[in-house]
């Protein structure tokens, strides 16, 4: 599938159950929470804003921002591109598209996200769009914007 439109839509009641069904590969999964708790998470936590990955009009991925308490700052706090969607250029649209939009609404305030220091596809992914480490916690790299 070439996708010729990556867009991002918030999460609502009409297409919450197209993201739940959204998996990354097996091998990813200790990287990422699923897309069921990230929602619930989001519809209990103040300040979590859920958005689908669309390709065209079919929703491949989602992401997740807000403001993250532990790092005082806002946080990409979800990334994830469906196995069967990933490699094609679309997760790297998206991000382009949600950083253009984070900095037109909020000026160019720290943004960080929390990654696994052994997913390397994605720290090469965050470095290429101008994100930098600054430590590791736990298992956890941190990189900020």
């Amino acid at each position: 599938m070439f996708c010729i439109n990556v867009a991002l839509r918030e999460i609502t009641k009409d297409n919450y159950i197209d993201c739940v069904c959204l998996h990354v590969r097996e091998d990813q999964e200790s990287y990422v929470y699923s897309n069921s708790f990230s929602l619930t998470q989001a519809h209990f936590e103040k300040e979590q804003y859920p958005y689908g990955i669309y390709c065209d009009e079919i929703m491949v991925g989602f992401l997740m921002f807000g403001w993250d308490t532990d790092l005082e700052h806002w946080s990409l706090v979800r990334f994830m591109v469906d196995a069967r969607y990933q490699g094609r250029g679309i997760g790297q649209q998206a991000l382009r598209i949600f950083l253009s939009r984070f900095r037109a609404k909020y000026g160019l305030v720290p943004l960080c996200l929390r990654v696994n220091r052994d997913n390397d596809a994605a720290i090469h992914l965050y470095k290429k769009l101008g994100f930098e480490q600054t430590g590791v916690i736990d298992d956890e790299e941190i990189l900020r914007l």
